[in-house]
């Protein structure tokens, strides 16, 4: 899965004290992603690219919580017979 830290650079160097703040969210801010399949394969900008890996990861994430709702409920909406006899 991506991260803010692998989207820009995955090995900051040692000299920069906070990563994030120094190099990370300067670079989101500009646009400079490390290389995704959205941009090399597909040609799509990085913003895209990368929204376009967030919306396919939330839309696999509700799906999968739509199926796991519907495991969960009963497949037979009728009552249980009576075991005790009739009425």
């Amino acid at each position: 899965m991506m991260t803010l830290a692998t989207i820009t650079n995955a090995c900051p160097d040692y000299t920069i004290y906070n990563p994030l703040t120094e190099l990370h969210i300067p670079k989101l801010l500009r646009g400079e992603f490390s290389y995704t399949l959205g941009t090399e394969v597909f040609g799509l900008p990085p913003y895209a690219s990368v929204a376009l890996f967030y919306a396919i990861l939330i839309g696999g994430i509700a799906w999968m919580w739509h199926l796991a709702g519907k495991a969960e409920k009963p497949t037979e909406t009728q009552p249980f017979p009576n075991l005790d006899g009739p009425g």
